[in-house]
């Protein structure tokens, strides 16, 4: 992939790329994935003349694909469900959990504070290491 304008990771690990080139003889502007596998393909066409795609974004939950049209200045939104291309199935990254040597330990008194107020041990330890401890 020569020149990207923009790219995002796919939430299923992929990378698509916002592209104005020339492919196969074809001038275009779209939108295309590579699999971590090194596969490519297309996931759309813009057909607008002399308009780039750009800012391609994911909603946080993976569901909604946020594209921005240069001209006429339009933010389009395509939600999925979205097709995994990948067929190998390479590791989880987006979801593994760091190694335990890197883990932070965290006490039972935090885990249960936590618990108390509905919020996940992650956001509570980050509350507590900005000097906001949760009682």
């Amino acid at each position: 992939m020569g020149s990207p304008d923009n790219i995002v990771v796919t939430p299923w690990r992929d990378l698509w790329f916002a592209k104005d080139e020339t492919i196969s003889g074809d001038t275009g502007n779209r939108i295309v994935g590579t699999t971590p596998g090194g596969d490519a393909y297309v996931f759309a066409n813009n057909q607008l003349n002399d308009s780039e795609s750009a800012g391609p974004t994911f909603s946080p939950d993976g569901t909604t694909f946020f594209v921005n049209i240069q001209n006429p200045s339009l933010t389009l939104a395509i939600w999925g469900p979205f097709e995994d291309r990948d067929a190998r199935k390479q590791r989880e990254m987006p979801v593994a959990a760091p190694p335990a040597s890197l883990t932070r330990k965290t006490s039972d008194a935090l885990v249960e504070a936590a618990e108390r107020h509905g919020m996940s041990i992650l956001k509570a330890a980050a509350y507590e290491r900005l000097g906001a401890p949760i009682v």
